[in-house]
């Protein structure tokens, strides 16, 4: 009994010691661990101490790469919008552009850049050399090139080359530097070439896919800057003949601006003829009335510095897009505000986002801190915005909108500027020169695709989904949407290869669309798909659908069908859920 006790006794001894040592060893560093997580989370992007190579230390590291990836990818978004403020605002090429270049290179691990822009008004072009340490301008006529500029100047192409010495494609100033890799993109706008962009490395290693895309969003960003700086010097050049023809070379510059998307296209005219009227019936002067009328004609000019992707983004966008999207007012503004002769409309064009309550950009003005010109507007454009179609939805009837409109009267605008605008909204057509452009049809259908299409399957993307969701309930009513999901697809490509995966995911498509002839088809994620077929179609006959697809193709799928497809937002919450959990439940 008595070596029991002793037993008993060192036997809970050393339990207590392995205890101690088990939150010595582990619980301590991973509360640690979980503390500094948490301080990660609320946006403390603070790299972790490692002092050990365990398994901790093994955490830490990770955890630390994460953050390595998150500073990178805030870095870029952060440069993208201070190149789209600097440029589209006309500084020019001047040392911000050159410190921004710089960090660009150094993010995407360059050496250096080449760029070349055109001269408005002769063949010569404005050379740049940039590098971390240096900087060289020089001027050349645009048949002194040789190589790789003058193809990307002539066919406005996108080149790349590994070894470019060996091809003879380089200059003897670009073998001297050592170039061994170069990725050179066209500055083109409105398919006009404004010039060139070479990113090149001193080593073969070519660009990552995500390093390209980045570079070439900004090479977009240069081109609209090249394009704004020829506008308002042809703008500025305008004003200075005759009051006619500064105002139809504004309209023209505004035309061509919303050429890039159909739908706004007339909006800037239709808001100027709404905010002149409104203006008239509040008894102002006919001088504050024509500065009004230009400002809304001008008032959405700074999107021309908003990348396409964001601008006509068909989906909802992120909160950092809808950063961007909020400079518009204040790009318009910095963009005009060198014409002399549009300088009492600048506020008004500043201002037009501003709400009553405080609630607008760019500066939350209050109430009568907003001037009255931008209130009028204000009311004119969110008109115009609700009652036009949008690619996503169908317009507000006028009634719908202006019942929406009084409903704000007071919170967003300005009771005295909507009790004037509501008979002239009701009741009046904007008078405005209507213009068809025919060629932009074909232009128009293939920027669809780019956004809409999935190229390898040839089904339309998730980006599609509410645009045709809208579309169908429009023209169908009621319909049924299948969703269906290829098991196990990332095992399928690691055992048999992508390019089997790749032919995979095609066959699927092709047998979505012979077996149930849908209205449409849309790959909603790498291995699932949704199809809106006929509600006529029963489950029965869905299942044996399926059923031969998946003897078709010797390969297990899984479906869900969705009956009460009358609310959006709940069917595509339901897919993110199928999407995440599988298909055992929506």
């Amino acid at each position: 009994k008595q070596i029991s006790l002793i037993e008993f006794a060192v036997t809970s001894i050393l339990m207590i010691i392995i205890l101690i040592s088990i939150r010595k060893l582990y619980l301590t560093p991973l509360k640690k661990i979980d503390k500094e997580v948490t301080k990660i989370s609320e946006g403390t992007l603070k790299k972790l101490k490692i002092t050990t190579h365990d398994e901790f230390g093994r955490i830490r590291k990770s955890i630390n790469t994460m953050i390595d990836a998150l500073r990178e990818r805030e870095a870029k978004s952060g440069i993208i919008s201070q190149f789209i403020y600097l440029l589209t605002i006309g500084k020019g090429f001047n040392g911000e552009f050159i410190e921004l270049m710089r960090k660009t290179i150094n993010i995407t691990n360059s050496d250096g850049v080449i760029l070349g822009i055109k001269d408005k008004d002769s063949d010569k072009i404005l050379i740049k050399l940039i590098t971390p340490e240096t900087k060289e301008d020089n001027i050349k006529n645009v048949n002194e090139f040789q190589g790789i500029e003058p193809y990307i100047l002539e066919f406005g192409k996108e080149v790349e080359f590994t070894n470019p010495a060996e091809k003879g494609i380089l200059s003897q100033k670009e073998l001297k530097i050592g170039i061994n890799y170069v990725f050179g993109l066209p500055l083109e706008i409105f398919s006009a070439v404004k010039g060139f962009i070479i990113f090149f490395r001193k080593r073969s290693e070519p660009f990552t896919e995500s390093e390209k895309e980045y570079l070439k969003n900004i090479a977009r960003s240069i081109s609209i800057s090249v394009e704004v700086k020829d506008l308002i010097k042809t703008l500025e050049e305008n004003v200075k003949s005759e009051q006619q023809l500064f105002e139809s070379s504004i309209k023209a510059l505004v035309r061509g601006i919303e050429i890039r998307d159909s739908y706004t296209r007339g909006h800037s005219e239709r808001v100027a003829y709404y905010s002149m009227r409104i203006a008239q019936e509040l008894g102002l002067s006919d001088e504050e009335v024509k500065n009004i009328y230009l400002a809304a004609l001008l008032h959405d000019i700074g999107k021309i510095g908003i990348p396409d992707s964001i601008l006509m983004k068909p989906s909802k966008l992120t909160l950092e897009e809808y950063e961007i999207i909020k400079m518009h007012p204040i790009l318009s503004y910095e963009m005009l505000s060198g014409i002399d002769a549009l300088k009492d409309s600048l506020n008004a064009i500043k201002y037009h986002h501003e709400r009553l309550d405080g609630t607008g950009y760019p500066e939350g003005l209050k109430g009568k801190e907003i001037p009255l010109s931008a209130r009028i507007i204000a009311v004119a454009d969110t008109f115009d915005a609700m009652t036009s179609d949008r690619i996503y939805r169908k317009g507000y009837k006028r009634e719908e909108a202006l019942k929406e409109i009084i409903q704000l009267s007071g919170k967003h605008f300005d009771p005295d500027v909507v009790h004037a605008a509501v008979p002239i909204l009701k009741g009046e057509e904007p008078l405005i020169e209507k213009h068809d452009y025919l060629i932009l049809r074909e232009i128009e259908s293939r920027r669809l695709d780019y956004f809409f299409r999935d190229h390898l399957t040839g089904a339309f993307n998730r980006n599609a989904f509410e645009y045709i969701y809208s579309q169908i309930k429009e023209k169908q009513g009621s319909f049924t949407i299948v969703a269906v999901d290829i098991v196990k697809l990332r095992d399928i490509n690691l055992q048999f290869g992508w390019k089997y995966g790749d032919n995979l995911l095609q066959k699927v498509t092709s047998e979505l669309n012979t077996k149930f002839s849908p209205y449409a088809t849309v790959r909603y994620s790498g291995d699932n798909f949704v199809i809106f077929i006929s509600s006529d179609m029963d489950d029965e006959k869905i299942k044996e659908n399926i059923e031969a697809i998946i003897s078709d193709i010797n390969c297990p799928i899984n479906y869900y069908i969705f009956r009460n497809t009358d609310n959006k937002e709940f069917i595509m919450k339901e897919l993110t859920k199928i999407e995440q959990l599988g298909y055992q439940r929506p």
